[in-house]
């Protein structure tokens, strides 16, 4: 499968993989500030899509948007996907990497 031909909905089952084999994150004891609207796994699956599709911020929203899904602001997204770890962030590169077929 082409980086072309990789859908949305198959990049969402490997977030939703690679989230659920991580350690659960420590949350405070007392929740400060406003809940959050839209889940972290629904972000970073638009990040990696963004992201193996060379789009902008503005463009992976809009597609989005044409889905059907509920998406954040352009300003509430570009804040979560720069507070987004690292460490997870080249994971998920690394596994769709793997999914991708190498060329020989």
């Amino acid at each position: 499968m082409s980086k072309d031909k990789l859908p949305f909905s198959a990049l969402e089952k490997l977030v939703n993989n690679v989230l659920s084999s991580l350690p659960a994150r420590n949350q405070p004891s007392k929740p400060r500030g406003r809940p959050r609207t839209y889940k972290d796994s629904l972000l970073v699956t638009l990040w990696l899509y963004q992201t193996v599709h060379r789009l902008s911020y503005r463009e992976v929203l809009r597609l989005a948007k044409r889905q059907g899904l509920s998406v954040p602001s352009l300003r509430a997204y570009h804040y979560r996907v720069h507070q987004l770890d690292p460490h997870l962030q080249r994971r998920l590169l690394e596994e769709v990497n793997k999914s991708l077929p190498q060329k020989t």
